[in-house]
């Protein structure tokens, strides 16, 4: 982090402290996770009273959004608005890129007792379910192979572009899970992906050339080399996974498999 982010989180601090309803800030982002650049904006959370919680959600001002307590050309604070009863729905429940919105996070003030410890807790590798999240990304990348090979014979761009995106996803997933890294979601997944200790030689030079110019053999080929890595858990029928997790994951109100 930059001198000219502290100013801003100094700012922040201070801004928050003058409204009641404001019990705390959250730093996060990628600066605190080591990705940031000089030019990047300030990313956290403001924790807000139960009630004020409540009230945001009727209003949508769920987002905090400030350009007045930067003094870098193009600075900015964004903020999600959360109560402490969110956080611990983090903690007891959350997915893994609610987890990973945590990992660095700094508490510069709260009103929190606890607060820096809660966030610690929120960051411990879910166990629970491990293996069946390794058993239902391996389904993935099968039905997205599958996608791959339609794409082609039916010259359709659009499904080859989202095969190449659900490949690269859930190969990139199995792997994370495998090393119990969690997820970051999509911007910085290549990046969580290339500090994994345990994943094919060549891989992420494999997924770079992959998803720049996607085909149902090289789909075939990724795919391969990802699934024979390791002895993954895997589902007696495949299809039967996906349509659990793709088209029918409503009736369970579950998350979407790409988020879970």
């Amino acid at each position: 982090m930059w001198d000219h982010h502290r100013r801003a989180v100094d700012r922040w601090v201070e801004h928050a402290q003058q409204i009641p309803d404001f019990l705390a800030v959250i730093v996060a982002g990628s600066l605190t996770k080591g990705y940031g650049l000089e030019t990047s904006d300030v990313d956290g959370f403001i924790i807000v009273s139960e009630e004020e919680f409540a009230r945001r959600k009727q209003t949508g001002e769920l987002f905090f959004f400030n350009t007045d307590l930067c003094d870098y050309e193009g600075g900015y604070i964004d903020a999600k608005c959360v109560a402490p009863s969110f956080l611990e729905a983090v903690k007891e429940r959350g997915s893994e890129p609610a987890r990973s919105a945590f990992i660095g996070a700094e508490v510069p003030w709260s009103r929190i007792s606890g607060l820096p410890e809660l966030c610690l807790e929120i960051l411990k590798y879910p166990e629970a379910g491990r293996e069946y999240r390794m058993s239902r990304f391996v389904s993935q990348i099968k039905f997205a192979e599958f996608f791959a090979r339609e794409a082609e014979k039916r010259g359709n761009p659009y499904l080859m572009n989202l095969a190449a995106s659900k490949i690269v996803l859930f190969c990139g997933r199995l792997l994370l899970t495998h090393n119990r890294i969690l997820y970051p979601y999509h911007k910085w997944l290549l990046r969580a992906l290339a500090d994994c200790p345990l994943k094919p030689e060549g891989i992420m030079e494999l997924l770079d050339a992959f998803s720049r110019a996607p085909s149902a053999a090289s789909a075939s080929a990724l795919a391969e080399v990802v699934l024979n890595y390791h002895p993954w858990p895997q589902a007696e029928f495949w299809p039967n996974q996906v349509i659990r997790d793709s088209e029918w994951n409503w009736l369970d109100h579950e998350a979407p498999i790409e988020d879970i």
